[in-house]
C-alpha cells in the first residue's frame, strides 16, 4: 500500500517509507559501479565495495555481492554472507521479508531465518504484527488472500481478505468485497468498508480515497477529518500533511485546518522540520511556518529528508539524472 495516494498523474514526492520509519544514519553512494555508504557529513564510513546496496533501516541494510544477497550491519560487518538469490526487504521490528512472489518468509537481525517462506506475500512488521498472504488453489486466474500474523509466523487473523496493509494505530487497512476499511487486529471491522484505498495511518490519522475519487482522511474512530475533499494527499508526517486543490499544494495540520496555503507545483512531508516543494522557479524546502529554508544549489529535483541528509537529483541538458545527497543546510556533501 503506497504512502501517497495521487488520484491524477501528477508529480508525488515518494515519502520515507514510513512517517515512523527508523531515522538513517548512513546513506547508500555510488560510484565507479560499485555501492557503499557515507555519513552525515560526506565521509565514507562504509566503502565502495557492493554491486548494489539498499539504505539502512533497523541497522540493518541489504547489499548484493556476485549477483547473492547479504545483511550488513552500521559497521559493514556481514550479519549474513551473501548467499541468497532472493532478495531481502528492509527491516523492521527486528524482521526482514526474503524471497519472491509466492515464496516468502522472514530473517531476524542475525541474518536466520525465523518465519518459513510459506507466504505469498508479505508487509513490514509494526506493532509487533504483520500483513501476509496466502495463495487460493481454487481461484482462477491465482489470487490471494490475505490476513494478519504474528513475530512467529503464527496467524493471528486467518487469512480470508482481499488485501491487508500494515498495522499502525491498532488499526489495518484491508480490502473486502471490493471496497475498503479498517479493522482492528482482532478482525473486527472499526471503520466501515466505503472507499477505494485506505493507507496506514500516520501521526493518528489515516489516508483515504473516495469512491468519487477524492482524497480525505480518517481519525480513528471513523470521523472524516476535511470538509471539502481535496484532489491528492499524502501521509501526516510531523504532525502536518501536504494536500492538493486546484492543482496546487498545501498543507494542514492535523485538525484539517489550512496551515500552508496552497501556493506549490509539488509539496513532500515534513521530516525534521523541512519539507521538500516546487514553485515556478523556486526548487527546495521549506520550514514548518511557509518560509523558504533554502533553495537547491543547482538545478534539480528535492527529496523528502532521511534524517541528516537528502537525495536529491540534479539535471544537466543530454546526461542522465545525477544523485546527490545534502545536509540540512542546502551543502552538498557527496555527488559522483
Amino acid at each position: 500500500m503506497t504512502l501517497a495516494i495521487c488520484i491524477h498523474l501528477a508529480l508525488c514526492f515518494a515519502p520515507n517509507e514510513s512517517a515512523d520509519a527508523p531515522t538513517a544514519e548512513l546513506f547508500t553512494i555510488y560510484q565507479g559501479g560499485k555501492m557503499g555508504f557515507i555519513d552525515c557529513n560526506g565521509d565514507i564510513k562504509i566503502p565502495l565495495q557492493f554491486d548494489s546496496a539498499a539504505p539502512f533501516s533497523d541497522g540493518r541494510a541489504a547489499v548484493i555481492v556476485n549477483g547473492k544477497t547479504g545483511l550488513i550491519n552500521t559497521e559493514g560487518e556481514y550479519a549474513l554472507k551473501p548467499t541468497l538469490t532472493t532478495g531481502i526487504r528492509p527491516m523492521y521490528e527486528g524482521r526482514a521479508a526474503i524471497g519472491e512472489f509466492g515464496s516468502m518468509g522472514f530473517v531476524n537481525r542475525d541474518g536466520q531465518l525465523v518465519i518459513p517462506r510459506k507466504f505469498a506475500s508479505v508487509s513490514e512488521f509494526n506493532e509487533g504484527h504483520a500483513a501476509a498472504a496466502t495463495m487460493k488453489a481454487e481461484s482462477k486466474p491465482p489470487s490471494t488472500a490475505w490476513g494478519l500474523i504474528d513475530r512467529d509466523g503464527e496467524w493471528v487473523i486467518q487469512p480470508h481478505y482481499q488485501q491487508l496493509g500494515k498495522p499502525a494505530a491498532g488499526l489495518i487497512p484491508a480490502k473486502q468485497d471490493g471496497k475498503m476499511g479498517y479493522i482492528d487486529k482482532t478482525g473486527a471491522t472499526k471503520i466501515a468498508f466505503k472507499y477505494v484505498l485506505t493507507n496506514s495511518f500516520s501521526n493518528g490519522r489515516g489516508l483515504v480515497v473516495t469512491i468519487d475519487q477524492k482524497a480525505n482522511y480518517v481519525k480513528q474512530d471513523g470521523e472524516e477529518l476535511l470538509k471539502t475533499m481535496v484532489e491528492m494527499g499524502h501521509d501526516f508526517s510531523e504532525g502536518m500533511a501536504s494536500v492538493q486543490k486546484d492543482a496546487k499544494w498545501g498543507f494542514i495540520d492535523r485538525s484539517g485546518s489550512l496551515v500552508i496555503d496552497y501556493q506549490f507545483d509539488s509539496a513532500g512531508p515534513f521530516v525534521g522540520g523541512l519539507a521538500p516543494v516546487t514553485a515556478g522557479d523556486f526548487s527546495g524546502y521549506i520550514k514548518k511556518d511557509g518560509t523558504r529554508a533554502f533553495a537547491m544549489p543547482r538545478p534539480g529535483a528535492p527529496a523528502p529528508f532521511e534524517g541528516c541528509l537528502a537525495r536529491v537529483v540534479w539535471y544537466k541538458k543530454n546526461v542522465a539524472p545525477l544523485y546527490a545527497w545534502i545536509d540540512r543546510t542546502g551543502k552538498v556533501v557527496w555527488e559522483p
